[in-house]
């Protein structure tokens, strides 16, 4: 995968082959030319597919653990929030359109 192959090469070969496709007015341009070689990173990036199911028995992933995104758009806390009032409102609902559930509660 591309993460194995990169990492293998010299990093100065990697940054000759990523700096090009930037504008030359691009401030990478200078971040790289102002940090050491040893401190570039390069970290692989991969778009998952939507799972399926999001439950099994008792467990219901929440947030970006069902539907991940890119690290960099910082949404698995929100996802997770949203996720929790949407089950509740499911599970308050069945609830109360449970006939046992209204019986236990009286």
């Amino acid at each position: 995968n591309e993460w194995d192959v990169l990492q293998t090469k010299n990093s100065d070969l990697l940054m000759h082959s990523i700096l090009p496709q930037f504008p030359d007015t691009h401030p990478i341009h200078d971040l790289v030319a102002h940090t050491e070689q040893n401190r570039i990173l390069h970290f692989g990036l991969y778009h998952r597919k939507h799972k399926t199911t999001w439950f099994r028995g008792n467990v219901v992933l929440l947030g970006d653990s069902c539907h991940a995104t890119l690290p960099y758009v910082g949404q698995g806390a929100n996802q997770a929030i949203e996720d929790a009032i949407v089950l509740s409102d499911c599970l308050d609902s069945h609830l109360k359109s449970t006939p046992s559930s209204r019986m236990s509660s009286a």
